[in-house]
């Protein structure tokens, strides 16, 4: 196409079209007779046999070169690479030092806080370690007794369920957590279950105290027997109850998500006041957004740490947590999944790889929510990379090849040059990432993204692996 021509159809398109053919259109022609290539067409080969669906792109940073491609505007599901955007948007809004706050809110007067305020807007890393802290610096002020404990879940909306997280209701494991503007120990419990004297009851204990309900019976058995732990969960009001039955012969422990979240900080603040002897006349309910007496209070980490979490150990939670915190910092208004897609959304379109088709539903990509093709992946990672003002945290934020997080075990012979995400569901399997030069810096930009193949995980990662092993021996 010659320039004139393209630069009349930019004119001429819709805005969503526009961005599509920013996207796609490469500055330059493919190389397809290239070695990269040929190791590409053979994953796309195996792909088609498998039954399945393949979008795969790489780019060279500078001039935006195609050095292989694969059905490059394919709209698939990326599975955990929806993180890439998601932590894009959240930095280029935020800022790498952006930093969230909680605390508690109200009046100590002769020993008393008649009503105790926990608020946060929105901080993915408030731990009950926090709330013990400024549980003794209250007491160690005087604090002697609590009229009620509420909390303030404000600055996000009230649906606390992520998009496509209701595809797995029944779901009990952490990776599928609920979001709440308060969100406590990333809104997860760990049961621990000990065994005792041969034949009698374990003992079990819930980390942390005060939301979990136990009920049931658990038999120590004679060691080498194993373990037949059987676990149900249900809602107990506002907070949850767990019964157990079964038998175990050595300690075991597990983690578990809570349903409600709202409350969920509330009763473990109530039950870390009771045990420092504090009297707590009232209960624990939603409110308190209209108090603004600091008792105490704290800052996380700056985001560049925080996304450490999301692009290194691919945690959903923690993106789900970012996407809403997004949504509220855009609008200025209570955060939603929704506004945070919106926002991610407009990301791409600035950055030129908004497709059109693309849908951007959670912040995770966790279930069947999400769809973006390799070459708006490819020029995500090239736009957020080579950001001046938030590019190196974006980097920093992606696994390392053969060092950290969830390619600590591959690419091990690239010597720490690939920084990547990875991600993985039933029927998707992906990886996009950069190639360093010897400066440090972004050369290469690649996407890879396979659907509809049912089982053999490693093997695909495998085959993906080889053509991103082939391009960096290639452009060496």
């Amino acid at each position: 196409m010659r320039p004139t021509l393209l630069a009349l159809l930019l004119a001429l398109a819709p805005v969503g079209h526009a961005a599509q053919l920013r996207a796609e259109a490469p500055a330059a022609p493919t190389r397809p007779s290239s070695a990269v290539q040929k190791e590409l067409d053979r994953l796309a080969t195996w792909v088609e046999a498998e039954k399945g669906e393949l979008s795969a792109q790489i780019v060279e940073v500078d001039g935006r070169q195609v050095i292989a491609e694969k059905n490059p505007g394919l709209l698939l599901n990326p599975a955990s690479n929806a993180k890439v955007p998601t932590a894009a948007a959240v930095l280029a809004k935020l800022g790498a030092d952006f930093r969230f706050k909680s605390g508690l809110y109200g009046e100590l007067k002769e020993g008393t806080i008649a009503r105790l305020v926990l608020r946060s807007n929105g901080d993915p890393t408030l731990a009950s370690r926090d709330l013990e802290k400024w549980v003794n610096e209250l007491v160690d002020a005087g604090l002697r007794r609590v009229g009620e404990i509420v909390v303030d879940q404000s600055a996000f909306d009230a649906r606390f369920v992520p998009p496509a997280f209701e595809q797995q209701p029944a779901e009990w494991a952490p990776f599928r957590a609920p979001v709440s503007a308060v969100s406590l120990d990333r809104n997860a419990f760990v049961v621990r279950v000990v065994p005792g004297k041969l034949g009698e009851p374990a003992q079990v204990g819930i980390d942390p105290a005060g939301f979990v309900d136990v009920e049931g019976k658990v038999v120590s058995e004679a060691k080498g027997k194993g373990k037949t732990l059987v676990v149900e969960m249900r809602p107990n009001g506002s907070a949850l109850g767990l019964r157990l039955s079964g038998h175990v012969s050595k300690p075991t422990s597990f983690v578990r998500r809570v349903e409600d979240p709202r409350l969920f900080a509330a009763h473990v603040l109530r039950a870390r006041l009771k045990r420092r002897n504090v009297i707590v006349d009232g209960g624990v309910s939603e409110g308190g957004k209209d108090e603004t007496r600091v008792l105490a209070e704290r800052s996380s980490e700056p985001l560049s740490v925080i996304l450490r979490d999301v692009g290194k150990h691919s945690d959903n939670f923690t993106a789900e947590m970012l996407l809403k915190a997004l949504g509220g910092q855009t609008t200025h208004r209570a955060g939603s999944s929704a506004d945070g897609a919106a926002a991610v959304s407009d990301w791409l379109g600035r950055a030129g790889a908004l497709a059109t088709g693309t849908r951007i539903t959670n912040g995770s990509g966790l279930f069947d929510a999400n769809r973006i093709s390799a070459a708006s992946l490819v020029s995500a990672q090239i736009a957020a990379s080579t950001d001046p003002k938030t590019g190196a945290a974006f980097v920093d934020q992606l696994a390392v090849g053969g060092s950290d997080g969830t390619l600590k075990n591959r690419f091990k012979q690239l010597k720490r040059k690939l920084r990547g995400k990875t991600g993985t569901l039933a029927r998707a399997t992906s990886l996009s990432g950069v190639l360093l030069g010897a400066d440090g810096r972004p050369k290469l930009a690649f996407a890879l993204v396979i659907n509809g193949v049912a089982g053999k995980a490693d093997e695909q990662r495998r085959r993906i692996d080889r053509v991103v092993e082939r391009t960096a021996a290639a452009r060496r």
